[in-house]
């Protein structure tokens, strides 16, 4: 509930050392400690919600109120935004929850995961130790959250179609432009011109156009990314540009052999006589 008014959201409350590792990194406001009951640091896409410093966030469930003092960037799950809060508050949410819970706050809360910094060997010794513990590394929990395998696969999908609709849109056009210069192609080869020099001409114009199209299409996206509300989960980095670009050029490339079979097959006598008819 925003300050002077009433609005209900989606969140999810992460209950953490506020000293260990898994600590969030307020950028703005200020954090708190483990011994502080009462105060939450929330994602910055609930300020689109009317959430500010000073804010109280209640959950229904238990009837528990927090403080906000601080906001954390690009903090969610499940498409939900993340509430971080410390382990004192979890254990009086946990037993506000259950009916009958009762009892003093100093009782053991369950944990559903307990982060560690540590080695694979080290992983496979606590694995061998504790039967009844599952232990996985950080990008298999990734890939546990709800909905995310199934939202990878269906981009990954997308993402080859594109990559494979790209190469044959630039086959197929510079294939009928090929069928359509025959008779220049056929001239110059009966001038002399040697295959090689035909076959790096095609590629040289595909690498150009694919070099120029795609500085148009990062223009575009560019603009887009600034555009986007922040409430929109958008992330492009330099790595996952300049992978994209180097597959996007080598699928143009692999098409444009298709444009240089058809070179090579071209008959300079036949292309010469149908230029002359």
């Amino acid at each position: 509930m925003a300050a002077g008014a009433d609005i209900k959201a989606d969140i999810t409350f992460f209950a953490v050392d506020m000293t260990g590792m898994l600590a969030p990194e307020v950028t703005e406001g200020a954090g708190f400690t483990n011994e502080v009951q009462g105060s939450a640091v929330a994602d910055s896409k609930l300020e689109q919600s009317g959430v500010t410093i000073g804010s109280t966030i209640r959950d229904q469930a238990s009837g528990m109120s927090w403080t906000v003092t601080g906001f954390v960037k690009d903090s969610s799950y499940s498409h939900t935004p993340v509430v971080y809060i410390n382990q004192l508050d979890w254990q009086a949410m946990k037993q506000g929850a259950v009916q009958g819970g009762g009892g003093s706050g100093n009782a053991n809360a369950p944990y559903n995961v307990i982060a560690l910094d540590i080695t694979a060997a080290q992983a496979a010794q606590i694995a061998d130790q504790q039967q009844s513990v599952e232990v996985i590394t950080q990008k298999q929990g990734i890939a546990s959250v709800p909905g995310y395998s199934a939202e990878q696969n269906s981009l990954l999908m997308m993402i080859v179609f594109l990559f494979v609709i790209a190469a044959v849109v630039f086959a197929v056009f510079f294939y009928v432009i090929t069928i359509q210069k025959t008779s220049q192609f056929g001239i110059l080869k009966a001038m002399g011109t040697k295959m090689s020099y035909l076959a790096w001409s095609v590629v040289g114009q595909v690498m150009l156009l694919s070099v120029a199209s795609l500085a148009l299409g990062i223009l575009l996206t560019l603009g887009m990314n600034m555009g986007l509300p922040d409430t929109m989960p958008f992330e492009l980095d330099g790595q996952t540009m300049a992978m994209t670009s180097l597959l996007f050029i080598g699928m143009s490339l692999l098409g444009s052999l298709i444009s240089v079979a058809r070179v090579a097959k071209v008959d300079a006598l036949e292309a010469i006589g149908r230029t002359g008819a």
